[in-house]
């Protein structure tokens, strides 16, 4: 059941994200296109950074509260796991679908690098509520 939850929030991340990713594929060269998913990753990038902020400021408060005890520590572990997450999750994504043999590897790379992004935001904006 756990599973088929990730998988399910999994796939409509990726939908979402192919919404957005979308306004890329209008672009012909392949150079356009990655300029395009480069600003797409960057404004993903700074998305991240504030609400990883906003939910540092949460897990401070809890700590100075005595609420939770650690949390920062914990929270910082979570965010260097994330990253590696990212960089190995994209390696498996361009290996199983072939996408690291060619000119594609690019593109798929940051595809793949952007929805990531994208689904960090979504489960840290969990925290936020």
């Amino acid at each position: 059941m756990k599973y088929g939850l990730i998988i399910l929030v999994l796939f409509s991340s990726c939908a979402f994200a192919n919404n957005e990713l979308s306004v890329c594929e209008s672009h012909q060269s392949k150079y356009e296109k990655q300029s395009c998913l480069n600003q797409l990753i960057e404004e993903k990038k700074r998305d991240l950074r504030v609400i990883t902020a906003e939910v540092n400021a949460i897990v401070v408060s809890q700590e100075e509260t005595g609420i939770s005890r650690g949390l920062g520590k914990e929270f910082s572990l979570n965010t260097e796991n994330f990253k590696t997450y990212l960089n190995s999750y994209c390696s498996l994504y361009l290996g199983a679908t072939g996408a690291n043999m060619g000119t594609g590897s690019v593109v798929a790379s940051m595809e793949c690098e952007y929805v990531m992004l994208e689904q960090r935001i979504k489960a840290l904006s969990f925290i936020k509520r």
